[in-house]
């Protein structure tokens, strides 16, 4: 389900103003409080101009309780080798791509102890002549339910202002992964 711009919730438009970090900071604490309560491990896979979201995610307050590990990829190598992503499937149709993103999540849910794997693959900045700026797609493994994907088409923002929408996804996901339990 994506949030459509006049909706209320999270303004994928906004810049890196302090009401818009307050606000995806109180999403976040909700988000870890909640996971907290049912027990969830998370592991986070983002891909989103060379930017460790796991890193980023984890200097919310709350979230260090059930974040254990992130993983980078930022190769399509490391793609095919951390997360068993299959090389044939970037080959086709690129690292940037639904089925990409899925498989990053559920490679997670295969390699480590997690219950909730959230993955990010993008274009944050200036793309190629073939690749839209600000395209990100989101997916969202949980152990035993089918893996949910999000496409989001930020446009050219800038980096930092496609990386801080692309912060409030993964922070309703996982308030949406912790909701399900």
């Amino acid at each position: 389900m994506t949030r459509e711009s006049g909706e209320k919730g999270f303004d994928r438009r906004a810049g890196t103003s302090g009401a818009s970090a307050r606000r995806l900071g109180r999403g976040a604490a909700e988000g870890a409080g909640s996971a907290r309560r049912t027990g969830l491990q998370g592991r986070f896979r983002r891909e989103l101009h060379r930017r460790p979201g796991g890193e980023r995610v984890s200097r919310i307050e709350g979230l260090g309780h059930v974040l254990d590990c992130a993983f980078v990829t930022y190769s399509d190598n490391a793609k095919t080798r951390l997360l068993n992503v299959d090389p044939a499937v970037i080959a086709d149709i690129g690292a940037v791509s639904q089925p990409v993103a899925r498989a990053m999540a559920e490679g997670v849910l295969e390699r480590s102890a997690a219950d909730v794997a959230i993955s990010v693959t993008g274009f944050a900045g200036p793309a190629g002549p073939q690749d839209e700026e600000g395209l990100v797609h989101f997916a969202l493994a949980r152990t035993g339910l089918p893996t949910r994907c999000r496409v989001e088409h930020f446009g050219a923002l800038g980096v930092n202002r496609v990386r801080l929408a692309a912060l409030g996804v993964v922070i309703e996901l996982l308030g949406e992964a912790t909701q399900r339990c």
